[in-house]
């Protein structure tokens, strides 16, 4: 068996990671020559060269992309079982969420509550698409993600899964646009409708074609929070679940107007399979429920 100098390994990682020795040097911060006989060190070590020089820049040979993936997944696993004793020795468990845009933020603020009120923890909660996501949650820069839909089939076998939500879909809108006798003017309604990217759109989508109804969207909003804002200063109606808007609900600043029969909203908790997983994702996947109303 070759022994592997981890330094060596290091080095190598940072180099692959930069493209060249003079960049890399400056990030380990040891000089070029050192580093350079660091790599040809290691090099020989395992008896092949890892690199190819293509004008100023090092390409990984063949044999590079492999001990680079190798190299990527240990220094990953290394910092990410920094965090988890950074965490436990601080006396809070880290957790990092990850939102898609489109879910609505009571489901999310839900969670965070839950999280904080249940046990001894930092949140850290970042917002984005469906692919941001899952980029950031392959590197391991997130713990679970809220997301409407399922990643690809062939995502499955690096997730595990939980339904929280699925709810009926439902039409909401100020006084004004209710009064408009909504079934039977359903085309003037002025609609707000969530992006492509989100799988609300798709159920919306398919529910006007089923009616046989051209909706009159109005404007594509990616922000959830931004579409419930927008039905509330009365500038068209949103389709979106009842307990993302009991509030508004509640206040009388919006209003239902009907259901989209055979349209439900669903969300999903995906947390990435980890050599080390996060004790309050583990939590959340066992015990967590969102309150249905």
């Amino acid at each position: 068996m070759i022994p592997i100098n981890y330094n060596h390994l290091y080095y190598f990682y940072r180099i692959a990671q930069e493209g060249t020795i003079a960049k890399a040097s400056k990030a380990v911060l040891i000089s070029s020559p050192a580093l350079s006989m660091q790599l040809k060190e290691f090099e020989l070590t395992l008896g092949t060269p890892l690199f190819e020089r293509e004008k100023k820049h090092l390409v990984l040979t063949e044999t590079g992309h492999t001990v680079f993936e190798y190299a990527k997944e240990i220094f990953q696993l290394g910092d990410e079982l920094a965090q988890v004793v950074k965490s436990n020795t601080q006396g809070r468990i880290k957790i990092d969420i990850g939102a898609q845009d489109s879910i609505p933020k009571h489901v999310t603020d839900h969670m965070i509550s839950y999280l904080l009120k249940s046990a001894k923890c930092k949140v850290k909660a970042t917002e984005g698409s469906l692919q941001s996501l899952i980029d950031l949650q392959k590197e391991f820069l997130l713990d679970v993600m809220l997301v409407d839909k399922l990643p690809t089939t062939e995502h499955e076998n690096f997730y595990a899964s939980k339904k929280i939500v699925e709810e009926p879909i439902k039409l909401f809108g100020v006084a004004e646009i209710v009064s408009k006798d909504a079934l039977k003017n359903f085309e003037k309604i002025p609609l707000i409708v969530p992006t492509f990217q989100s799988g609300r759109r798709e159920k919306i989508e398919n529910f006007f074609q089923q009616q046989k109804i051209l909706p009159n969207i109005i404007a594509e909003i990616e922000d959830s929070a931004l579409e419930v804002k927008l039905a509330i200063d009365g500038v068209g109606a949103i389709a979106t679940i009842e307990s993302a808007v009991k509030d508004e609900l509640a206040s009388g600043s919006l209003n239902y107007i009907c259901d989209l029969d055979e349209a439900y909203e669903q969300v999903w908790m995906i947390v990435r399979k980890r050599k080390i997983l996060n004790p309050m994702a583990i939590q959340l996947l066992n015990e967590y429920e969102y309150p249905h109303r």
